[in-house]
């Protein structure tokens, strides 16, 4: 026979997802709600809340990051014509304005009472 604790055995859950609202616990989406773990102790669950919310904001820098790598080769190839080849460098970003910048159709009627005064 097991002798009985001497304190209550205590079970901390760590359940992730997006609330719908901060004063109240209602998850916007509940099949995206995770199960992070079951804890002894609050210690325990905290650190491992906090594990998980740095994984996330990991995540979250991770595609940014990725996104600047992947533009990285080009704006350097761009810089390096800019100060070994400038004339052309300038006349292609010019024919590429000129693609991009098409002119607008525009018709501008001013409409005024006559307020001048009475001669």
């Amino acid at each position: 026979m097991t002798a009985a604790p001497d304190s209550p055995q205590l079970l901390h859950l760590v359940i992730g997802g997006e609330l719908r609202h901060l004063d109240a616990p209602v998850f916007r989406d509940l099949s995206r709600v995770e199960f992070v773990g079951a804890f002894p102790n609050y210690e325990e669950a905290r650190q491992a809340w906090k594990a998980r919310l740095h994984q996330g904001s990991r995540l979250g820098l991770l595609s940014p990051l990725l996104v600047s790598l992947a533009a990285a080769p080009a704006t350097l190839a761009l810089l390096a014509g800019k100060a070994f080849a400038p004339g052309a460098v300038g006349r292609l970003v010019q024919r590429l304005r000129t693609g991009f910048d098409l002119p607008v159709a525009t018709r501008i009627e001013i409409n005024a009472a006559d307020d001048s005064p009475a001669g």
